[in-house]
């Protein structure tokens, strides 16, 4: 079992830029890959009751940026998304939506921008694993 990702820095990047963009609300997108590594972050636009607490996506945004992943022949892995003044740690909710296995990408954000960030395998009958985040082949990545 694999006990890291890779992903490309530019990715990180808009990860850290698409949540500090929508604080106070949680960011939320997909996430592509190719030839093992993150090479893409399709931000979607969060359509929950309560954005600052959760996040939902409207079935045609999810089609639309499922489209978009093929198109640039890259593979949907999994998502990411902001926990605004929480933690980069999964909650209850998040492990309880996972409907098949995938990468979780959690990023804390808050009033003075985008702190840590954190990748989990989730399935939906095992226990969430952490994997080690390598940006763009330079190593773990960490925010501060």
């Amino acid at each position: 079992m694999q006990s890291h990702i890779d992903v490309a820095a530019e990715v990180l990047a808009r990860i850290r830029d698409h949540a500090a963009a929508c604080y106070p609300h949680e960011a939320i997108g997909l996430l592509g890959a190719a030839h093992g590594q993150v090479c893409a972050a399709v931000p979607l636009a969060n359509a929950a009751a309560m954005p600052q607490r959760g996040s939902r996506v409207r079935g045609d945004a999810m089609t639309a940026a499922l489209a978009e992943l093929a198109a640039r022949e890259l593979d949907w892995i999994g998502v990411y998304h902001s926990h605004p003044d929480g933690s980069a740690q999964l909650s209850r909710n998040d492990v309880h939506r996972v409907t098949r296995s995938s990468v979780e990408m959690v990023i804390s954000v808050g009033r003075a921008g985008p702190g840590a960030l954190r990748a989990f395998y989730v399935t939906p009958v095992e226990q969430p694993r952490e994997l080690i985040v390598n940006a763009g082949g330079g190593g773990p990545w960490t925010s501060r």
